[in-house]
């Protein structure tokens, strides 16, 4: 099964948005913090004129049960 829904940058968008996951892993400090990865973004935004094909499973394939994930 492979997916190409080009939801990357909005998934990221979503996460560095969510203030309870910036305070657990972020320092005030850090750049996250203070843009909120906004430009990064601008710049990912350009990826959409690429086609990728990956493998939904990518992440989890090298496991054979999902047990063995956690």
């Amino acid at each position: 099964m492979y997916c190409s829904q080009k939801k990357l940058v909005p998934w990221l968008r979503q996460i560095f948005r969510t203030s309870a996951i910036v305070e657990e892993f972020y320092e005030p400090w850090s750049y996250v913090v203070h843009t909120q990865f906004e430009d990064i973004f601008c710049a990912m935004n350009k990826l959409k004129l690429v086609e990728f094909n990956l493998p939904v499973d990518l992440a989890v394939k090298q496991f054979n049960h999902i047990k063995d994930a956690f």
